[in-house]
């Protein structure tokens, strides 16, 4: 486990550990992943292509920055003066507790939906993307679904 003020760049990952061309097992792993991904709901039309730019994407980054768990943390909560340039970062208050609020499983969905129809429209969205917000989305209709209660038909006919 890493302790305060530790850096997490000496962490490998198992993404990490993929991306290695001199490792053997890494061929073999990239098409266990295919295989497994293949298996998926909608993600058929996933290559090996794709498979391989998702385990190198740490790696295509411009930039690398060690950061200690309070750098992230801060980073997070819009701690930094470096986030507070951002637009995703609220300045007052009143827009945090928004930020804030649980959304339903409905918002959810909506906000998912619409974050998949706005990477359909871009061209630089991956296969990988869409997958994942595709899954995304199915796991939120099925929490939906189970929590819907179907009627009796008998409790139709008997209620008066």
């Amino acid at each position: 486990m890493v302790g305060p003020n530790q850096s997490w760049v000496n962490k490998p990952s198992k993404v990490d550990c993929l991306s290695h061309p001199d490792d053997d097992g890494s061929a073999h792993l990239r098409r266990k992943i295919l295989e497994d991904l293949r298996k998926l709901d909608r993600s058929e039309n996933v290559d090996e292509e794709a498979v391989e730019q998702w385990i190198n994407e740490d790696w295509t980054l411009e930039f690398r920055e060690v950061l200690s768990d309070d750098d992230i943390v801060s980073r997070v909560t819009c701690g930094s003066e470096e986030t507070r340039n951002f637009e995703e970062c609220p300045e007052s208050d009143e827009e945090n507790l928004v930020t804030h609020q649980k959304l339903s499983q409905g918002d959810a969905l909506v906000h998912t939906e619409a974050l998949h129809n706005y990477l359909e429209q871009e061209d630089e969205s991956t296969p990988a993307e869409k997958m994942i917000l595709r899954n995304l989305r199915s796991i939120i209709r099925r929490r939906i679904n189970e929590k819907q209660k179907q009627t009796s038909i008998i409790s139709f006919f008997t209620k008066q």
